[in-house]
């Protein structure tokens, strides 16, 4: 094979993007590397137009060819950042929730975008979570729960994840960080004094168990699809196929609301096993609010019912959730 023609097949596959960006640097490594080839080529004697005169050698010869032709474009493939249009939450978002256990007040929880931060050069969001029983709960079971996230704000995956659990006598302290152009993770965990680490590889874009919530309200649902993505839990990845169900009115303290009944759930042995473990009703428009959260234990169900719901900001233009809704508040605090 010429080397024109090699030139022009490496020029087709960069040229759609197999490779590399034209508008970064990197394409100055493609010429350099065909006149290498080239080079290589004739100093080793297997240029095409060299004296080999058996024919099954030439054959060979061109199969080797025609296979680094194809597969080396995949090799050098370079990580670019994805972008994701977020349009459903920003800095400053708040959400607070009642936890009952059927009619029965059991503690809060709140949902929060804390600021933008910086994690390894990247802006990422700082998402905090909280979860405390009340001093009636408390008595019988303490509950401290904290759980934050840091997501890339241009790509919408994690970097980072934190969690401190502390309920009844159990206690345990986790840190995850992520290095995704590098698909790989560090794992600690501290429990009853012992710390414990573990390196892996985890697929690229990878979510943590808080950024999925946010990851998937930036998404298009429509009732009867799947949302599909990667979610790590501890030190184990698995899919997280999230079901749209149905559309469904809901009313919770913070007012009534038209929303999406989703079910979140893991493919293998991750947190949510199977099918129903647990429900979220976001609100039918842009935001996807989450206004209750429902977690089924083996006796009853844990409900999580929005109180108070303040909008973050977000840099489109879109509506508030009051405006969305086709539904008032109808308990006004």
């Amino acid at each position: 094979m010429p080397c024109w023609a090699f030139c022009w097949v490496w020029r087709c596959w960069s040229s759609k993007g197999y490779i590399f960006n034209f508008k970064k640097p990197y394409i100055l490594f493609l010429p350099c590397l065909s006149v290498f080839i080239r080079g290589c080529l004739r100093l080793s004697g297997l240029y095409m137009k060299s004296k080999i005169k058996n024919q099954k050698s030439k054959i060979i010869i061109f199969f080797i060819a025609v296979f680094l032709f194809v597969a080396l474009p995949f090799y050098l493939h370079a990580f670019e950042w994805r972008q994701v249009e977020n349009k459903a939450f920003g800095v400053g978002e708040s959400i607070v929730f009642v936890i009952k256990y059927g009619f029965v007040p059991a503690g809060t929880a709140s949902l929060e975008v804390q600021s933008i931060e910086e994690v390894n050069g990247r802006p990422v969001y700082n998402i905090l979570s909280k979860a405390r029983s009340n001093k009636a709960i408390g008595m019988i079971f303490k509950v401290r729960d904290k759980n934050e996230s840091w997501m890339d704000v241009e790509s919408l995956c994690s970097l980072r994840f934190y969690q401190w659990l502390h309920e009844g006598l159990y206690k345990r302290e986790v840190r995850v960080d992520y290095d995704q152009p590098q698909g790989r993770f560090l794992y600690w965990k501290k429990r009853k004094g012992k710390e414990t680490t573990k390196e892996g590889g985890a697929p690229v874009f990878v979510q943590d168990v808080l950024s999925s919530l946010y990851y998937v309200r930036t998404q298009d649902m429509k009732v009867g699809e799947d949302i599909t993505f990667d979610a790590n839990s501890g030190s184990k990845t698995w899919p997280l196929i999230v079901r749209v169900k149905k559309v469904e009115t809901v009313s919770v303290p913070g007012g009534r609301f038209e929303c999406l009944r989703i079910e979140p759930f893991m493919e293998g042995q991750g947190v949510f096993k199977s099918e129903g473990n647990l429900e979220v009703w976001v609100t039918n428009d842009e935001r996807k609010v989450p206004v209750l959260l429902r977690s089924r234990v083996m006796i009853g169900a844990f409900d999580a019912e929005m109180v108070e719901y303040v909008p973050g900001e977000i840099k489109s233009k879109v509506n508030t959730i009051e405006e969305n809704s086709k539904f008032k508040s109808q308990n006004p605090k």
